[in-house]
C-alpha cells in the first residue's frame, strides 16, 4: 500500500511560498556544490559557524521580503531582523512536516540552497521526521520541485551537544542534517 498526499492544501502552499518570499532577490546558486576561496563566488558559506548556505542578499533586502509576507498573513510587521532564524507555526496535525520538507525542496529549486538543518525536541519525534523522509520522498520527486541535486537527497543524524544548542530551551537536541 502507497500513501497518497495532498500537495494543493492552500494553507500549506501559503506557508511554504512566506518562506520561499522571505529571500526574494536571492541569486540562484548553481552547481552541485561549488567551492571557492573568493568571497561571493561558492554556493556555500564558511564562517565561524560552519559551512551555511551563501545567502547574498542585503539584511534590509531580507527584512524588506519578511515584513511584505507579515503584511501579507496580517502580521505585525519588524522593524530589524535580530537573527536570521524564521519558524512556521501551525497547529497540531495540519502538516508542518510535510510543509517544511517541501520547503526545503522549494529553497533548493528557486535559490539553490543546497543545506538544511532540522532540529527535534525529542528521539520520538526524530524518528517521525525520518519516516517522513523516508515515505516522501517519491512524492517530492513527481512534484516537480525537486531539482537534480535534490534527487540525490542525503540525510544523516547527529547529536547536537547542549553547549551548540544553547539558545533552545529544552536540552540536548536531535538534529538532522540534510544535505545533497
Amino acid at each position: 500500500m502507497k500513501l497518497q498526499f495532498d500537495s494543493h492544501q492552500d494553507f500549506q502552499i501559503q506557508a511554504i511560498q512566506s518562506v520561499v518570499d522571505i529571500f526574494e532577490g536571492q541569486p540562484l546558486n548553481t552547481g552541485d556544490c561549488e567551492f571557492s576561496l573568493q568571497q561571493g563566488d561558492s554556493s556555500l558559506a564558511f564562517t565561524e559557524n560552519g559551512v551555511g548556505n551563501a545567502i547574498r542578499l542585503a539584511e534590509q533586502g531580507i527584512l524588506r521580503n519578511v515584513q511584505g509576507v507579515q503584511m501579507r498573513n496580517g502580521m505585525e510587521e519588524s522593524n530589524e531582523l535580530m537573527e536570521l532564524n524564521f519558524s512556521v507555526e501551525m497547529e497540531t496535525g495540519r502538516g508542518k512536516t510535510c510543509v517544511y520538507l517541501r520547503t526545503i525542496h522549494e529553497l533548493n529549486r528557486t535559490y539553490g540552497f543546497k543545506m538544511f538543518i532540522i532540529v527535534v525536541p525529542s528521539i520520538a519525534i526524530r524518528e517521525g521526521v525520518l519516516k517522513n523522509l523516508q515515505i516522501t520522498h517519491d512524492h517530492f520527486q513527481d512534484l516537480n520541485t525537486c531539482t537534480t541535486s535534490l534527487r540525490r537527497f542525503n540525510w544523516r543524524v547527529t547529536w547536537a551537544c547542549q553547549r551548540a544548542m544553547s539558545r533552545f530551551a529544552f536540552g540536548t537536541k536531535t538534529v538532522i542534517t540534510a544535505e545533497n
